[in-house]
């Protein structure tokens, strides 16, 4: 039997001439239920209800609601379920524009339960691809093999780009305890010239991930440059970081490699996603769309790039996202290349600090 902490009912008349009922069981994993009625049907003892029971139903001005909302917002029900740490709580917000909304307020795990974590750098030069992981060259997203790492000074034009032992074939990599001082942009030269392989366990274990967004998305007016926010979360806890400072980290002749499924580890955010690599936990669609990965800080729905039929949609706007009749807007992932997820916000975020940063924040690191 499931313990109900919480009920809300909500009436509002659509665009289609039904009267529609939104009912939230809120506890950890939130569920809603929508029910239709036809305006010519609905009888005076319900109407009498909608009086009651809907002046709770938020403060928002409907005039800023999106009519593209997604059918569902953002719903519990879609995570991996050991990726939410506590209660979900629902509290009051502000968005970016001023308004005064309700939002879901969560922590995360911040691990990945539904894969391996690296591996991220080969250990010698005669190792292949699956001894490391992935790097960001140039707008493309490559293997980096034991052979890879001979090539940098063809890659980056410039001689000095040596990450081995040219007698041994041992690759330069910082591991351990020097993961803290290294994995961040412009690291001591000590840490110059090597290829970052840090687990979470070198910086001291998971670091639970914070978030804050809006139960009802709320459309922008002008559409917004993601900036150094983290722009969402994906469906099992892992945060989706800004884009790495490639020009910053190759500056030093370092390489943040990142693992096959997009993420790899720092000292501010722990394990976290770059790109959508196609592996962490995702949930298929029934018309063959492309399937939901996560949610973006805006509340609204992040699909992978592709559909089952490995097709991109066509119809994307600058934000990379559109609507459609089952999902309502919704985000489409960049390719992993790109080195981020989406273009830019279509929906407002929340205006607090930390609202996609772990405890206590953290510098924008690669």
């Amino acid at each position: 039997m499931v313990a109900l902490q919480r009920m809300q009912i909500c009436f509002y008349y659509d665009n289609k001439g039904f009267w529609r009922i939104d009912s939230w069981l809120v506890e950890k994993q939130g569920k809603k239920m929508n029910i239709g009625l036809p305006s010519s049907k609905l009888r005076l003892s319900v109407l009498s209800l909608f009086f009651v029971l809907s002046s709770g139903c938020g403060e928002s001005d409907s005039s800023n609601s999106d009519n593209t909302t997604a059918a569902e917002g953002l719903n519990f029900t879609n995570f991996l379920p050991e990726s939410i740490v506590g209660d979900v709580a629902q509290v009051d917000c502000t968005l970016t524009n001023g308004t005064v909304t309700t939002c879901y307020q969560f922590t995360t795990t911040g691990n990945p339960s539904d894969h391996d974590v690296g591996p991220f750098c080969p250990e010698t030069i005669y190792d292949g691809e699956e001894a490391g992981g992935k790097w960001l060259e140039n707008g493309s997203l490559v293997d980096i093999t034991g052979e890879y790492i001979t090539t940098l000074p063809e890659v980056y034009n410039d001689p000095l780009w040596v990450l081995y032992d040219d007698v041994s074939g041992d690759v330069s990599r910082v591991t351990g305890e020097n993961c803290v001082a290294a994995a961040q942009l412009n690291p001591p030269e000590e840490f110059w010239f090597t290829c970052i392989d840090c687990s979470i366990e070198d910086f001291g274990g998971v670091v639970e991930q914070n978030f804050t967004i809006p139960v009802v998305p709320v459309q922008r007016e002008t559409i917004a440059e993601l900036g150094n926010d983290f722009p969402g979360v994906a469906l099992n806890g892992v945060l989706l970081s800004f884009p790495a400072d490639i020009d910053g980290i190759v500056a030093t002749y370092n390489i943040a490699a990142i693992d096959d499924c997009g993420g790899h580890v720092n000292n501010a955010e722990s394990y976290h996603y770059h790109g959508a690599a196609g592996c962490p936990y995702e949930v298929a669609q029934s018309d063959g769309h492309g399937p939901l990965i996560g949610y973006i800080m805006d509340g609204y729905g992040l699909h992978s790039m592709v559909d089952e039929d490995d097709a991109e949609p066509s119809d994307l706007d600058e934000c990379r996202g559109h609507t459609d009749d089952e999902r309502g807007y919704h985000y489409h992932a960049t390719s992993p290349s790109e080195n981020s997820f989406i273009g830019c916000y279509h929906g407002e975020v929340v205006e607090v600090e930390n609202a996609g940063r772990p405890p206590g924040g953290g510098p924008p690191v690669p």
